[in-house]
């Protein structure tokens, strides 16, 4: 994982996401709501008792902005997620079930691919890519395996946490960042491409000083 900085909230979501979500909360909780259409919804006294399945998913109108605030890049692999064979989502990194106050706020959305989601799912103990430093995880290169970093400090028992959690060390992940130092290795993309699409590795190639392959520019050359 890398650090990664808050996109300002999108000038249209108060409108697509926020404010219909709010709306239908204050819907289901017996508010009045001047603009309420369609058939009745079923009220319950409290907001912790609505089932998660009643929220409207208004959440998904914000993909679009994601994809393009964060480069397509899921925030957990840091791989970049195909448009066609991929699978893009919002994850609320802190879970509906947990914080029902955050689930129509931009600054608790978190691009991730379907896979990466998945394995989060509802856990609480993952580290927030908005709050990981510098350092704080590294990448095997011989092993192609997430391991903690050289400045993981007293967070390392939540780094190896969420190295497990995320499945960060297992051969799936391995596999995709493999597929991409391959290719590379073999001349085939560049470091720059690598950039775009699988910046842990070509941090951490650049961090650890890796050799140049043989049919690449010199490494250290085009990343400084």
């Amino acid at each position: 994982m890398l650090p990664i900085r808050l996109a300002p909230e999108p000038p249209p979501f108060d409108t697509l996401v926020r404010q219909p979500g709010l709306l239908a909360i204050d819907d289901m909780l017996g508010r009045p709501v001047p603009t309420r259409t369609g058939p009745p919804r079923t009220q319950y006294s409290s907001l912790s008792e609505i089932p998660l399945k009643k929220f409207p998913d208004t959440w998904t109108a914000a993909i679009p902005w994601l994809r393009e605030a964060y480069s397509c890049i899921c925030a957990y692999s840091c791989l970049y997620i195909e448009h066609v064979t991929g699978h893009k989502t919002v994850d609320h990194f802190h879970p509906k079930g947990v914080r029902r106050d955050l689930i129509y706020e931009w600054s608790n959305y978190r691009l991730a691919s379907h896979s990466m989601n998945r394995q989060k799912g509802n856990k609480i103990d993952i580290l927030d890519p908005f709050e990981v430093r510098s350092g704080m995880f590294a990448l095997d290169l011989v092993n192609m395996k997430v391991i903690p970093g050289p400045h993981a400090g007293a967070d390392l028992a939540q780094i190896e946490a969420t190295i497990q959690a995320l499945r960060l060390d297992g051969p799936d992940y391995k596999a995709a960042l493999s597929c991409y130092f391959d290719d590379y290795w073999r001349g085939q993309i560049t470091i720059s491409f690598l950039n775009e699409r699988a910046p842990f590795l070509a941090h951490e190639l650049r961090r650890q000083r890796w050799p140049t392959p043989p049919l690449q520019p010199t490494l250290l050359t085009l990343l400084d």
